[in-house]
């Protein structure tokens, strides 16, 4: 508050291109995004690597930092150079707020999105039961092949139960 007051740059970049905002979203602190975006942070920002402050936001675990940025008009789809969509990183956040939250703002429309390494969401939150089952029960597809590459990886009991309750009864 007191750099913003002797006029330091709202949206001033650091090393990889982040603002103020990317750090205050990941750090999941609302009183500094709120402060960040009540003085013209930009929500949309992005860093070297595509990144947005909603993309870390979504990370932090926190729905109310999330909240804010997407009543801001935040990018809820925006998706990273690595093909990561706000949704892979909160389903990887394991918060299943968080994802409820970005799937009822709209997030949806992406639930099947791929990373570059062919990943979906549903990858990316298989450590949570409770997220595998709020992004299945929206919609999200899960292959043969998607089987097999999350079982060698993952191996939380709940997850798989849903995984495997939903194959066989959709």
């Amino acid at each position: 508050k007191i750099l913003l007051e002797h006029g330091a740059d709202v949206n001033a970049r650091a090393l990889l291109g982040e603002t103020p905002l990317h750090f205050g979203a990941a750090g999941g602190n609302p009183e500094v995004v709120k402060l960040l975006l009540d003085n013209g942070a930009d929500v949309n920002a992005r860093d070297e690597y595509g990144k947005t402050p909603l993309y870390w936001g979504a990370y932090s675990r926190n729905p109310e930092v999330v909240k804010l940025l997407l009543d801001k008009g935040a990018d809820i789809n925006a998706r990273a150079k690595d093909g990561w969509t706000p949704l892979h990183r909160g389903a990887q956040s394991g918060n299943p707020e968080v994802v409820k939250l970005l799937l009822s703002r709209g997030a949806d429309k992406d639930i099947n999105a791929r990373d570059k390494n062919g990943e979906t969401p549903l990858h990316k939150g298989a450590f949570s039961p409770e997220v595998v089952k709020l992004l299945l029960d929206k919609g999200a597809k899960f292959t043969r092949e998607d089987f097999e590459r999350f079982a060698k990886v993952h191996t939380k009991k709940g997850a798989l139960y849903w995984l495997l309750h939903d194959a066989t009864y959709r």
